[in-house]
């Protein structure tokens, strides 16, 4: 990670709170910066970013209401954490008023110094991971790219004259693949080009791999003795060798127990040699040698494989930069019931102390405040989960509409500081149909984010007299589930509409987006045998429409 210097802006009209604060705050390492009104706080935003910012919320002039709601509409500053300090106590009213401005946090005056500095340590982290997460983003994407222009590369090395009918023959029997194995092979079959890719398993056998099968209409074997030993013997036939019979009559019943596997055609002087077999595990492959080309397409399965861990961390990466953009969703989403244990205690003091503090008053206090411990707990647990990677979920049935309310939860604070319309329409009859809830949420998100953009771009261009609005519809229609997000966003063109699945492909500034979220949406709802359609007209809006079948 490059060298992060945490700064803290601190905003208050009173000199000596200024002194105080930078005081106790003097105990981080971080760089602060003060402001004595709203005004000069705005200028200082202008040349610098900020981990977090400590407003005073009664000013003369801009107080800190107004100047946070500045902030929060900021497209530079959207995502700063801003804590509120005062020395009044404030009703509900006020609170929200600060919370619907932009506010994460309140805190009172006199405050205890330790409680303050540990407070702004855990924004100061939040800041430094969500750095951290997009410099690792940039670098995998890096990697990533790296790898396509390589494969791509070798691809154009390997490609071979013969059609696949006529290399591969055909095979019989089904096959039940591993996901992560069979996504592996299948980008591996699409590297070879022309001559196709037949997927092939090797069994571990006391500690050892053997083939289970590799035959086409030119030839074949089929044996279970070590690999080494079998290729060897293999590689010094020749091809009627090869075709010989009794070196696979037992194939069809080898073939039964078998699961993925991969046969990749060799070329020696023009002509058909013999079957390369790979598994995804490196072991002595030396009496290959005498073939000049056999390490490209060790290379190519290395390759290939690799690409694959590194996709599956840029989907992680993905997931945990939407939670960094969505934070201040979730400080909001964490902060309502905190708040409100925080009142309910408050008020429980002042009834013991005022002697009000009857049996039946204490129960209803404590019923509220332990509902609301619950709802803290939920929400934490579910973006813990959220965040996980979800490789190893089992599918299961899961409630459509229950996904989209979490989703809308997490993203509905940004949206109303951006001055968006956020509605849903959801069918409560529609069935349950077979995923992962957490990545179909992870599908809602990327969806409503794109809509937000969208809406933010055209308003940067309409001005105030635009209102932007996004509406999220379910409903069902015989065996499949409609979810449809509407915009009345920029719109996107239509040369441009046919390449936002591709991955990396974005038309957001550098920076901004990895370019992958469409495209990993895509894979969710594919693997739930669903679709993806998209319509749109520039200057009117967008439609994006998931379809998922019920009985998948």
């Amino acid at each position: 990670m490059s060298e992060y210097q945490p700064k803290i802006l601190l905003v208050d009209d009173l000199p000596q709170n200024l002194m105080l604060l930078e005081a106790v705050l003097k105990k981080i390492d971080a760089e602060i910066h003060t402001a004595g009104s709203g005004e000069e706080a705005l200028k200082i935003l202008e040349e610098h970013t900020f981990s977090l910012a400590l407003l005073d919320v009664h000013m003369p002039g801009m107080d800190g209401f107004e100047l946070a709601s500045r902030i929060s509409r900021d497209p530079d500053h959207i995502n700063m954490p801003i804590i509120f300090i005062s020395a009044n106590n404030l009703d509900e009213m006020s609170i929200s008023q600060g919370y619907k401005a932009g506010a994460v946090d309140y805190i009172r005056k006199p405050f205890n110094n330790e409680f303050l500095i540990s407070k702004v340590k855990v924004f100061i982290a939040m800041a430094r991971q969500q750095i951290e997460l997009k410099e690792q983003s940039e670098r995998l994407e890096e990697l990533f790219k790296e790898q396509m222009l390589s494969q791509k590369t070798i691809s154009e090395q390997l490609k071979l004259e013969k059609s696949y009918s006529k290399v591969s023959g055909k095979f019989v029997g089904d096959f039940e693949a591993d996901t992560s194995m069979r996504d592996a092979l299948q980008i591996i079959g699409e590297l070879i080009g022309a001559s196709g890719a037949i997927m092939y398993d090797l069994k571990p056998v006391q500690n050892t791999f053997v083939p289970r099968v590799a035959w086409n209409q030119n030839g074949g074997y089929s044996e279970k003795d070590e690999i080494n030993t079998l290729f060897l013997d293999s590689i010094g036939q020749n091809r009627e060798k090869l075709k010989n019979r009794e070196l696979v009559k037992n194939a069809a019943e080898v073939l039964a127990p078998a699961t993925d596997f991969l046969m990749l055609p060799i070329h020696v002087f023009n002509e058909l040699q013999v079957i390369l077999v790979f598994y995804n595990r490196e072991y002595p492959l030396s009496f290959f040698d005498k073939f000049e080309s056999t390490s490209i397409f060790i290379d190519l399965i290395s390759s290939a494989l690799e690409r694959m861990e590194v996709h599956k961390k840029l989907r992680h990466t993905e997931r945990l930069a939407g939670l960094g953009e969505i934070a201040t969703g979730i400080a909001h989403e964490l902060n309502q019931p905190l708040n409100t244990i925080s009142l309910g205690l408050d008020n429980i003091l002042l009834a013991v102390k005022s002697g009000k503090a009857t049996e039946e008053y204490l129960d209803k206090k404590t019923k509220k405040i332990h509902d609301n411990i619950l709802r803290t707990r939920a929400i934490i647990d579910h973006v813990r989960t959220f965040s996980r990677d979800q490789d190893g979920y089992i599918n299961t049935e899961f409630n459509v509409n229950d996904s989209i309310r979490n989703a809308i939860s997490l993203v509905s604070e940004q949206y109303s500081n951006h001055g968006i319309s956020l509605e849903s329409e959801l069918d409560d009859n529609i069935e349950k149909p077979i995923g992962n809830t957490y990545k179909f949420e992870e599908v809602i998100l990327n969806m409503l984010s794109n809509a937000m953009h969208a809406v933010d771009s055209r308003k940067e261009k309409e001005g105030s007299s635009y209102y932007g609005s996004i509406t999220v519809l379910t409903y069902q229609q015989k065996k499949n589930i409609f979810v449809e997000v509407k915009d009345n966003g920029c719109g996107i063109p239509e040369h441009i509409l046919n390449k936002i699945m591709q991955p990396f492909f974005t038309t957001k500034e550098e920076g901004k987006g990895t370019g992958l979220g469409l495209s990993i949406a895509f894979g969710i709802i594919k693997d739930m045998n669903g679709t993806i359609d998209i319509e749109s007209t520039v200057g009117s809006g967008t439609n994006v429409r998931v379809v998922i079948p019920v009985n998948n």
